[in-house]
């Protein structure tokens, strides 16, 4: 016959077993939770640019992207991002892109941002590639006294898978963290200034009166100068006619007084040039 001690020693095993049992099933459900919340990583978040280079002071543009990483066909209708951002900036503001800005929901607390950013419910789901879909801008500006790396790190983050009857799969990856560099502005180089070209001299005339190689008068020694030299070669000075605004083409004076070899030298040798 069982005694009262029995009694009490099968009520204490029972409370045991049930309170065992109880604290599996609440363990595996934190599990399940956990696993849920991971997502099945097939699709990833990151910003973009996803690295770069900075100066104090500047105002920066960064898109969050979703990108499928997976071959089968995924549509989105909603994605969410909490993140972390450096000190070395300040947070300007954050907002949900088009169609993802149907049901937007933003919290920015210090340094962290939440993001939740959903399409309407007139619109239809959002299929993804391996190209980035935009879902949300954030716009940073690089304190005046930061210098050195500067991290935004994801801390929780969803993909809302659509189509599917009664569910709501998460299928995003943790997020791709990006860290940027902040550097000091490079001082701008100095243009040099011009040099100043002077303007050219005429050639100053061997002869005088009388004339230069220039016989055109047009400032350099070219084919106007040999053709009238040309069509004088051979002949006399008094039996030529030197134009008004020319000059004569008898450029050595000697006593032949004709236009001979010895002028044509001086114009070959000069030929080309706008001085002598």
């Amino acid at each position: 016959m069982i005694n009262k001690k029995q009694i009490t020693g099968l009520v204490i095993f029972f409370l045991l077993a049930g309170f065992l049992l109880l604290a599996t099933l609440i363990s595996r459900q934190n599990i399940d939770i956990r696993n849920r919340a991971e997502g099945s990583h097939e699709v990833s978040l990151k910003f973009d640019p996803e690295s770069g280079t900075f100066y104090p002071g500047q105002e920066v543009i960064f898109n969050l992207a979703l990108n499928n990483l997976v071959s089968r066909e995924i549509q989105v209708s909603g994605a969410q991002a909490t993140f972390s951002v450096d000190g070395n900036f300040t947070i300007l503001s954050a907002g949900c892109s088009t169609p993802f800005d149907g049901l937007p929901f933003v919290r920015i607390t210090g340094q962290e941002v939440r993001l939740m950013c959903a399409i309407s419910t007139n619109t239809p789901p959002v299929g993804l590639s391996d190209s980035d879909t935009v879902f949300a801008r954030l716009v940073l500006q690089v304190n005046q006294d930061a210098i050195g790396s500067a991290p935004i790190s994801f801390t929780a983050t969803r993909a809302t898978e659509a189509g599917l009857d009664l569910e709501a799969p998460d299928v995003s990856t943790a997020g791709t963290n990006s860290v940027y560099e902040i550097i000091e502005e490079p001082t701008p180089t100095e243009e040099p200034t011009p040099t100043e070209i002077p303007t050219p001299v005429p050639p100053q005339c061997p002869r005088g009166e009388l004339g230069n190689l220039d016989c055109s008068s047009d400032g350099c020694i070219d084919t106007a100068d040999f053709e009238l030299f040309r069509q004088a070669y051979g002949m006399y000075l008094d039996s030529i006619v030197v134009p008004e605004g020319q000059h004569t083409p008898d450029l050595i004076q000697d006593d032949l007084n004709m236009i001979d070899t010895a002028d044509y030298e001086i114009l070959r040798s000069n030929f080309g040039s706008c001085s002598l």
